[in-house]
């Protein structure tokens, strides 16, 4: 049972659309199925019911937690009353997270893609959590529901981050290795057009100056003269287009980046850092980790490892 249509976040009003958003609703009376442009992370937090859909019907109760893809009707009735949280996530997004996350097993999105499939192939899942786990599910959602009040792009994504890594140790996910392919990285997040909000020409422009010379110390104002706009034009025109600044889009292109020479390189994090336009070490190590969920270093063990392995 969810409140509110599939967008990711309101374009009313200026807010910045984000690919993932939460949203916490006390229900006394049934809720008609709606179709949602996105994949739902469910948590029952107080009472039991019924939840319907294309898919068919399944019983909740409190601790339970659903997942169902993108594309498919959700509604339900309440045993009286129940309280939900929901995950709204962008499914571009969470195939780019399940990659970064499981980049053991997984050496491109394509293969991140193969997972996903597999994990919503029944169209939704039901995963009775015990009460610890539940209440540690519960902990993550109200933390990206506390960053997107504050609009904090980063805090949230290492919630949900922590989210797909507890989801990892429950569901029956065992991708097949793939051959290494030039993947999308994770800035195909933001670069996924829909049929209301095609990616401008000017975010385009932006993009390919920025990966040209990526080491370059990038100022908001250097962005905007790329594109022939103002500097307001250009936060307003990457808001609407991604869902996120100009500043968060160039920090998500370094991070694709440094995880290709983790992976492929003998580079310190250092050197790295530099080489991506970084000149701060630990600036590099946190924006990497809050990315990915994980620090350099951890990434480039996981990684090492997996070779070694083979």
């Amino acid at each position: 049972m969810e409140a509110s249509s599939g967008e990711i976040d309101s374009a009313a009003s200026g807010v910045v659309r984000w690919p993932v958003r939460v949203e916490t609703g006390h229900y006394a009376h049934p809720v008609a199925p709606e179709v949602y442009d996105c994949v739902k992370f469910l948590l029952a937090r107080e009472g039991s019911g019924t939840i319907t859909g294309d898919w068919g019907e399944r019983r909740f109760r409190m601790g339970d937690l659903m997942l169902v893809g993108s594309g498919l009707a959700i509604g339900g009735a309440p045993d009286g009353t129940a309280t939900t949280s929901t995950i709204f996530a962008d499914q571009d997004y969470v195939m780019d997270q399940v990659y970064w996350r499981y980049a053991d097993v997984l050496q491109d999105r394509t293969a991140a893609e193969t997972v996903m499939q597999r994990a919503f192939g029944t169209g939704a899942i039901m995963i009775r959590l015990n009460g610890p786990l539940a209440a540690t599910f519960a902990a993550r959602i109200d933390e990206i529901e506390r960053a997107q009040t504050m609009r904090e792009f980063h805090r949230m994504q290492a919630a949900f981050a922590e989210v797909l890594h507890l989801l990892g140790q429950l569901l029956p996910w065992s991708p097949a290795p793939s051959l290494r392919t030039l993947t999308h990285g994770i800035a195909a997040m933001v670069a996924r057009r829909t049929a209301t909000r095609p990616v401008r020409s000017e975010v385009l422009q932006v993009r390919n100056a920025i990966q040209c010379d990526l080491a370059h110390r990038w100022l908001v104002a250097e962005m905007a003269t790329t594109a022939h706009l103002s500097v307001r034009q250009l936060q307003r025109v990457f808001a609407e287009s991604l869902g996120v600044s100009p500043i968060t889009f160039l920090g998500l292109l370094r991070t694709k980046e440094m995880a290709r020479m983790l992976r492929d390189t003998e580079m310190t994090v250092g050197e790295m850092s530099r080489a991506v336009g970084w000149r701060s070490r630990s600036h590099a190590r946190s924006v990497f980790a809050m990315s990915t969920g994980m620090t350099p270093e951890g990434y480039r063990q996981m990684v090492r490892g997996r070779d070694h392995d083979a």
